[in-house]
């Protein structure tokens, strides 16, 4: 991967051409070793002629780089100044604090150096307290619950890209949002329990921490929606429950045409009837079996729709709807996959039923 990476950082447009010959001969998900083969660059370069090695060598400094098109504001003689200073571990003064170095950058009419006055020395490190921070009651905070929806292409994201997503909507949108303390300071916000690639929800929250309270919820649910994606719908901000469920039924709906297959009705049957029902699990190399027969409260089955009420226990092991259709109703991987699944309702409790 490294050698690959080494090749589109140091080449030029021709590999354009090898990028869309690879996807053509199954290139996918290459950032994945799992996925990766090396073979199949290669004979993709093969067949547009490209030497990948060739994009590896010592260049030399007057020849023409394949960036060389691409103006990014430093001239060149600058960069190889630089060059040369790191070769020889040489150190470059910082501009706001020791004057023009002469990169280019600037032109002093539009684009003008922001110059910093040099730090203060520090004291010694003996007379610092351990505790610089003055000492007093902590901020009052207001948690803030917003309900949303996500479908069509939004039950695509992976849950951290919709952290980023989130995060990135409260802060076009103003809000006082409450930070982490520490060297990385974060959003203090909350989600609900991370939704399956591919399933879509009616049903979703994040909890928001805020540092002053709203004056308008109803204007602040118009406020990120403006900032959300169309497939990213706010239903609702309201101050947010105390304290942490114990347990969530959460209620998804199946659309596919193989549920209308004869004998699905007497599985479903069946599964009710038992008073255990044992998977095997196969995660991080180990195997593990879990009984879902009591993570299951209502399984009913309408023509091509299933209708699941499924349990969901405070740090304990769930079920997905996925599972349920391929280990109760026996679909093939691929038929759960392309079934169309979402979250209508979400019911905490306070107490496991």
């Amino acid at each position: 991967q490294s050698f690959l990476e080494g090749v589109f950082a140091r080449g030029d447009r021709r590999l354009s051409h090898l990028l869309e010959t690879a996807w053509q001969s199954g290139a996918r998900f290459d950032g994945w070793s799992e996925h990766y083969r090396l073979e199949r660059w290669q004979q993709a370069a093969a067949d547009c002629a490209i030497d990948l090695d060739s994009y590896l060598r010592p260049r030399q400094v007057d020849e023409v780089l394949p960036w060389d098109h691409l103006h990014c504001g430093v001239d060149r003689s600058f960069l190889e100044a630089e060059r040369d200073r790191a070769l020889e571990r040489a150190y470059t003064p910082d501009c706001r604090q020791h004057g023009c170095q002469g990169c280019g950058l600037c032109d002093f009419q539009v684009v003008r150096p922001v110059v910093q006055p040099a730090p203060a020395p520090r004291p010694a490190a003996t007379a610092l307290p351990l505790v610089d921070r003055p000492a007093g009651q902590p901020l009052p905070t207001f948690v803030y619950r917003v309900q949303y929806r996500r479908i069509g292409d939004s039950r695509f994201y992976g849950h951290l890209e919709l952290l980023q997503l989130v995060f990135r909507a409260l802060q076009r949108a103003s809000l006082p949002l409450a930070f982490s303390h520490g060297f990385n300071p974060s959003p203090q916000v909350g989600f609900s329990q991370a939704l399956p690639v591919g399933v879509e929800s009616k049903a979703e929250y994040f909890d928001m921490t805020l540092t002053r309270p709203l004056t308008d919820p109803v204007v602040t649910v118009a406020l990120l929606n403006e900032r959300f994606p169309a497939t990213i719908r706010v239903a609702s901000v309201e101050l947010a429950p105390r304290g942490t469920a114990a347990c969530t039924l959460l209620t998804y709906e199946v659309r596919s045409p193989v549920l209308a297959r004869a004998g699905l009705q007497d599985r479903v049957a069946t599964f009710l009837a038992e008073e255990r029902f044992v998977i095997d699990r196969f995660r991080k190399n180990r195997h593990k079996e879990l009984d879902i027969r009591p993570l299951v409260a209502r399984l009913e089955l309408r023509d091509t729709t299933l209708v699941m009420e499924l349990l969901s226990y405070q740090g304990q092991p769930s079920v997905s709807p996925r599972e349920i259709l391929e280990r109760v109703l026996g679909l093939a991987g691929q038929e759960a996959l392309l079934s169309e699944i979402c979250k209508t309702a979400a019911q905490e409790m306070a107490q496991s039923p």
